[in-house]
């Protein structure tokens, strides 16, 4: 997602777990920095898990699964600018 905004990758965000097999991940890197709570909102929405998100020089990490419950992230999982 380096240089489009998240809205913008969303479709491909959803194709892209939906397709996930059991036990799969999506990682998601991206340098916007709405993408934080907008992937945060919609894992928690759409059922899917958020299991780990991360920070590091501008870069933003995500690993979402593929799930049937809801992601209620831990607070130490937030990257500190949030």
């Amino acid at each position: 997602m380096r240089g489009i905004s998240v809205a913008e990758a969303m479709p491909t965000i959803s194709r892209a777990v939906s397709r996930l097999d059991d036990g799969q991940v999506l990682e998601v890197l991206s340098s916007d920095p709405e993408s934080v709570l907008v992937l945060l909102a919609w894992t928690y929405a759409s059922s899917n898990p958020l299991l780990d998100v991360g920070v590091e020089r501008g870069e933003y990490r995500f690993v979402i699964g593929r799930g049937d419950k809801p992601s209620r992230p831990e607070q130490h999982m937030l990257p500190a600018a949030v």
